[in-house]
């Protein structure tokens, strides 16, 4: 599962404001009538929760919304570019990218239909019409339309979910959430065979709460080994930790304390969440 990349966004230049006058033959002297430049389209990025992964970014890192238009005679003004939107995963954090690394975080999606404005189109020009003075009754003078943003940004997918089950690689969190939920996550009687997070929905007594089954967890994980700072980021915004222990296992209560050591070392909050031994 693709849960952080990287892409680029380009919105709409403004379009220039117009010199133009209005010559007719009722009105030769009509005066300036030069229209404004249509504001550049935007990015704008909105959360989809039919999505799940960002792996269409790797192969669409690109994303250009159109130019405004430039003004006309007659007072008509430009048309506005389109804004472009752009469907992520509900849970997804939005950073500025700059020298290779996160330089100031934008915001986050974290409902259904949230929207952020990445790159704001251009503003338009200005035309002639708008320099009347009475000094200036014909002005030549008009506004060229802004430039739009351009910028990296990445998008980083934290899983939604009520309940993250966490526990050492071959522990049998894979199999509580196959007894629990409709998911299925690979099962078998060696260590990590859970690779990515995996998600189960648990429908109880006409309710339902999603559950996140990350895989195991080895010393040093807050440091990236083994992925673990990858995997632990995907129970940040849980409500309750299940930690599942295999009771045949020697040093059991080591085995405890290792975990949440880990997760402390990671994020301090995180640590304070409720768990539940299992």
């Amino acid at each position: 599962m693709i849960d952080s990349t990287v892409i680029e966004v380009r919105s709409g230049n403004g379009g220039h404001g117009m010199v133009s006058f209005i010559r007719e033959a009722l009105l030769p002297r009509g005066g300036p009538g030069g229209g404004d430049g249509g504001q550049g389209g935007d990015i704008v990025l909105v959360a989809d929760s039919s999505i799940n992964t960002l792996t269409k970014f790797h192969w669409q890192p690109h994303f250009i919304a159109k130019n405004g238009s430039n003004g006309q005679g007659h007072h008509k003004n430009g048309a506005n570019g389109e804004p472009v939107e752009v469907s992520v995963p509900v849970g997804t954090e939005i950073w500025v990218w700059e020298d290779s690394k996160d330089k100031e975080l934008m915001g986050e999606l974290i409902h259904e239909g949230d929207q952020i404005i990445v790159a704001q189109g251009g503003r338009g020009g200005r035309g002639n019409a708008h320099f009347v003075s009475a000094t200036h009754q014909e002005p030549l003078l008009a506004e060229a339309g802004e430039d739009g943003e351009v910028r990296r940004i990445r998008l980083n997918l934290k899983l939604l979910a009520d309940i993250g089950l966490i526990g050492m690689p071959n522990a049998g969190k894979s199999s509580i959430l196959t007894a629990i939920s409709a998911a299925r996550p690979k099962i078998a009687d060696y260590p990590f065979t859970t690779i990515e997070p995996v998600l189960g929905v648990v429908d109880y007594s006409h309710k339902s709460f999603v559950v996140v089954d990350i895989p195991g967890l080895i010393k040093g994980a807050h440091q990236g080994v083994g992925l673990g700072d990858e995997f632990l980021k995907h129970i940040q915004r849980t409500r309750v930790l299940v930690h599942v222990v295999d009771g045949s296992e020697d040093n059991i209560i080591e085995r405890i304390i290792s975990i949440n050591n880990e997760i402390s070392r990671f994020d301090a909050e995180l640590a304070k969440k409720p768990q539940i031994l299992v």
